[in-house]
């Protein structure tokens, strides 16, 4: 484990928490006077957002390589979660584009953005060698955009 920490990417980390520091300096700045509740759930979940990223570095990202199958499900998983904003959100603001879990809101658009990047990785690195014929790009931006 120590092993493991020494091979972080400390600039990339670093980097990372002073942007959010600067935002959280900027809401804490913005709300000081009025209420604090938002500034204390950022924190909250600013810290919970470092745990997670942590237990994710110990996660070996190369099972989407060998897995396509993997990849599919996921991406199915993320398309019903889509599908069932129409049915189980509730509305706010006019729109139904989150989960509420208790005191919590889910955006499944995020998740689904994540295993897209993915899944149009996996597409583009099996079929490199294509990627020189300029009719296949034409025809891959087509079907993925």
């Amino acid at each position: 484990m120590l092993n493991h920490i020494k091979k972080l990417d400390w600039i990339m980390i670093g980097a990372a928490i002073l942007i959010t520091g600067m935002g959280l300096v900027s809401l804490f700045s913005s709300s000081a006077f009025t209420d604090t509740t938002s500034f204390m759930k950022q924190i909250i979940f600013f810290i919970i957002g470092l745990g997670l990223m942590f237990l994710l570095s110990f996660f070996d990202w190369k099972v989407f390589k060998t897995n396509s199958r993997l990849i599919l499900i996921i991406y199915l998983v993320c398309i019903a979660a889509l599908v069932g904003l129409l049915i189980f959100a509730p509305v706010t603001r006019g729109v139904k584009g989150w989960y509420k879990i208790g005191g919590l809101g889910f955006d499944p658009i995020e998740a689904t953005k994540l295993i897209l990047i993915i899944l149009i990785s996996k597409y583009f690195s099996m079929r490199h060698i294509e990627m020189y014929n300029f009719k296949h790009v034409i025809i891959s931006a087509v079907y993925f955009g």
